[in-house]
């Protein structure tokens, strides 16, 4: 139970910190455009240029468009960014590109605002741990991920969380197309898919209709050529282009890193996302028939599946969280090696432009640290203020890239796909800072690490004291009277 007047203090530091963390954000995008939203002008201009009839994966006119969106540097002038979406995940942008700038900023933030209060609501029931453990958890990554990229994570996240906890209340059809909403983010919601699809058989009337629906939109809005290339160049070209972003989680990179050939550094890749993807649906299986609840389903898949995959940022990262909350509020309560694995994970460490987002560290960091250790207020504000200065002193030694005129000199032709561009965009400005971000990642991967060794030892080793899965939330029971069971027999 929480202490009301603890509550609110809480509150009344968040508030203070996002209203300090819009401000920063405001000031910065004062003095530079691209530090605001600057991921969704790509997918902004993508969807206006492909409900014109033009391909939105070619450099023109998706680079012309994206820098009057945006003042690029001027040894940027050749450079397109990519929207590597298909066809039915530019829909929407298909809409918003066409409004007045201003108007599709506020909207698309508004829906991801909306994604991120959506995620936070749902996971409170689902994981049974107080609103300010699930709010400290989500809010910087989402906050990051949202106002300074306008990144497609919280209203995926957001579909994702909603989706499992109509699973759990016996909302079929919902959660199907729910999870279809999540596909907006491809690669990280198709294990979500598929677990439901195979598990939870009521959900395949709304996922195949989703799929309908999908195929559909992609072929109205592209038609059948651009959604081949999609597939057939796009992707590959997609992927190539990251392999040397000292910002990638992936396998891929580090097989580059380490000098492996890039095709087979993607293939391997690939192999294992595909046996991730894999472990994570069976894992979650194992967990539900041990009297798991089963939003794991819809959660546990995407969050294994992030580890390993070809193309892994930051901010798919984020997509472990649920799943690590749900663990540790119902299926192992109060497993001590959750804890720093939350905590590591409510952070992106890695990530450029953290700054943004800096009064925000110290609040999200120092109340995690208060709720899942039960430290002492002094404890928990020197953790808070320790993530920070960990967060500025990374900034502070970033090197930025060298000027990109002779990089991006060959890259003028529109006919040739935007990835041509970024690739040698990536290839002349990610290496200055390999040693910082190889630092700054290890907290990440030591959430990751320590999340999938509990993950395997609940679904593999002796069964779990786990909440038994009684129907409670779909018989609209109150969750917080419900009690732990006993070791399941199963």
């Amino acid at each position: 139970m929480i202490d009301p007047a603890r509550g609110t203090i809480v509150a009344a530091l968040f508030a203070l910190a996002f209203a300090l963390s819009f401000a920063v954000m405001a000031h910065n995008s004062v003095l530079d455009s691209r530090s605001l939203l600057f991921d969704y002008h790509a997918f902004a201009c993508a969807g206006a240029i492909a409900g014109t009839g033009d391909d939105p994966y070619r450099a023109e006119p998706l680079r012309s468009c994206e820098h009057r969106q945006v003042d690029f540097r001027r040894d940027l002038a050749n450079l397109a960014v990519p929207a590597p979406l298909p066809g039915y995940a530019l829909a929407p942008f298909a809409v918003l590109g066409r409004l007045p700038s201003p108007l599709g900023e506020l909207l698309w933030l508004g829906l991801s605002l909306i994604g991120a209060l959506v995620a936070g609501l749902a996971l409170t029931p689902l994981s049974r741990l107080p609103k300010t453990t699930v709010c400290a958890a989500l809010a910087i990554p989402l906050f990051w991920a949202t106002i300074v990229f306008g990144q497609l994570v919280a209203v995926a996240l957001g579909a994702l969380c909603l989706c499992a906890l109509s699973v759990e209340r016996g909302k079929y059809a919902l959660a199907g197309a729910l999870a279809w909403v999540a596909m907006i983010q491809p690669h990280v919601a198709l294990p979500a898919c598929i677990a439901l699809a195979i598990f939870v058989p009521r959900t395949r009337p709304a996922l195949g209709i989703g799929a309908v629906v999908a195929a559909l939109l992609s072929l109205a809005l592209l038609g059948v050529g651009q959604n081949i290339e999609y597939f057939t160049s796009v992707l590959g070209a997609h992927a190539s282009s990251e392999l040397a972003n000292d910002e990638q989680y992936s396998l891929a990179y580090y097989l580059h890193v380490m000098g492996a050939n890039d095709r087979l550094a993607l293939l391997l890749s690939d192999a294992v996302y595909v046996l991730m993807l894999a472990l994570g649906i069976l894992a979650a299986h194992r967990l539900v028939q041990r009297s798991a609840p089963r939003a794991l389903y819809a959660l546990l898949p995407p969050a294994v599946a992030v580890i390993g995959a070809p193309f892994v940022h930051i901010q798919q990262i984020t997509f472990a969280l649920p799943a690590a909350l749900v663990l540790y509020g119902r299926v192992s309560p109060g497993a001590r090696v959750l804890r720093p694995a939350i905590a590591a994970l409510a952070i992106p460490w890695g990530a450029t432009s953290m700054l943004t987002c800096l009064p925000l560290v110290p609040v999200a960091f120092g109340t995690l640290v208060a709720d899942l250790f039960r430290a002492r207020p002094i404890v928990a504000t020197a953790a808070g203020l320790a993530a920070a200065a960990f967060i500025v002193e990374r900034a502070v030694h970033y090197i930025p890239g060298p000027d990109a005129t002779a990089a991006l000199a060959a890259f003028g032709s529109g006919r040739l796909l935007a990835e041509a561009s970024w690739a040698a965009y990536v290839r002349n400005d990610y290496h200055s800072n390999v040693a910082l971000f190889m630092w700054a990642k290890l907290p990440t991967y030591l959430g990751l690490g320590l999340l999938l060794w509990l993950i395997a030892r609940v679904a593999l080793g002796p069964p779990p004291r786990c909440l038994r899965y009684d129907n409670n939330l779909a018989q609209g029971a109150d969750p917080a009277r419900t009690t732990p069971a006993g070791p399941s027999s199963m």
